[in-house]
């Protein structure tokens, strides 16, 4: 969150403000919650790194250190999501951008979750990014 508190997504409320990554200034700023989104995903993924794992989509966007945007679904996140940019494939041995520590993680495996899960993602008045699980994703905006 903006006041660098902690909050699971699925109650972060309208007009509150999170963490963004401001890529021009190099820095976090705060940006204004515009709409929680939830949808219920068969295609989630177990990312696994050294230190913990987290659960995703597998067209959610990650920053890494390519200086690229990249999902393990790439093909699905462009064709179903607007980008400025091009969405590249995310892999196993990729690092993915930690801006609060100003490093990066490297994802050690990628494994499939085969059952279906609610998961939960924002929008913002303002950028198009912000910190999950202290990684830096991208916004995804249905086209």
């Amino acid at each position: 969150m903006a006041d660098n508190s902690l909050k699971n997504i699925e109650l972060i409320q309208e007009g509150e403000f999170v963490k963004s990554y401001d890529f021009k200034n190099k820095r976090l700023v705060d940006s204004k919650v515009a709409k929680l989104i939830s949808v219920t995903h068969s295609n989630l993924l177990k990312l696994k790194f050294s230190d913990n794992e987290i659960i995703t989509t597998a067209d959610h966007p990650f920053w890494v250190d390519k200086n690229v945007w990249a999902a393990a679904d790439a093909v699905k996140a462009n064709k179903d999501y607007f980008h400025k940019t091009k969405v590249e494939k995310l892999n196993a041995g990729d690092k993915i951008f930690i801006p609060e520590r100003n490093i990066f993680s490297e994802i050690l495996a990628i494994e499939s979750i085969n059952t279906q899960q609610t998961t939960y993602t924002i929008e913002l008045s303002e950028n198009d990014n912000f910190i999950a699980n202290g990684m830096l994703v991208k916004t995804e905006i249905v086209r």
